[in-house]
């Protein structure tokens, strides 16, 4: 189960089951309750299916098992020809998303070609993400965009909901730090 607000597909049940099968036929003796190492098997899943943020595997009868699986709420979505990437809270970039597309869209201004179909980098999508979420803990306030401006590889301009300016963001330094 997926939880109450998602629906999967019979193809989406099968992925993840798969996934969690292969855990088990490499961890035999972790089929038994007491023995499963809870958080090796979710490190196990989360890097195959990056999507899912915690997995919860319960026996259920001598035969068979269920498998609760809880999925990343995306803060911010890039958008590059037909391959779109989200961002969590916590910065981890994941590519199937069962949520609303987020509000946070990432603008690409700069004119830098992309290469091999990969829109950006991961620690690029995780600092929104970070940032989006310690911007957000301050009095309210709301990130209305993103852009990547012209020439620009190393900054990013935040623009706030009801401010017509933006403010500048070195990537390569603390995201929360930047935010406050």
């Amino acid at each position: 189960t997926a939880g109450k607000d998602i629906k999967l597909t019979e193809t989406d049940v099968k992925k993840y089951e798969d996934i969690v099968n292969e855990y088990i036929a490499k961890n035999s003796f972790e089929r038994f309750d007491f023995a499963r190492r809870g958080s090796v098997l979710e490190q196990y899943v989360e890097s195959r299916a990056p999507e899912v943020s915690s997995v919860k595997l319960s026996t259920s009868g001598i035969m068979s098992s269920k498998i609760v699986l809880k999925f990343r709420q995306p803060v911010a979505m890039w958008v590059s020809g037909n391959k779109v990437s989200f961002v969590d809270d916590k910065g981890v970039v994941f590519e199937r998303n069962y949520y609303d597309a987020p509000a946070i869209s990432i603008q690409d201004d700069s004119g830098i070609a992309v290469g091999n179909g990969v829109a950006t980098s991961a620690s690029f999508l995780s600092f929104i993400g970070k940032t989006s979420v310690a911007i957000e803990k301050i009095d309210g306030l709301k990130i209305d965009r993103v852009v990547i401006p012209k020439g620009s590889a190393r900054y990013v301009e935040i623009y706030l909901a009801g401010r017509n300016y933006p403010f500048k963001a070195q990537i390569s330094r603390d995201a929360t730090s930047q935010a406050s």
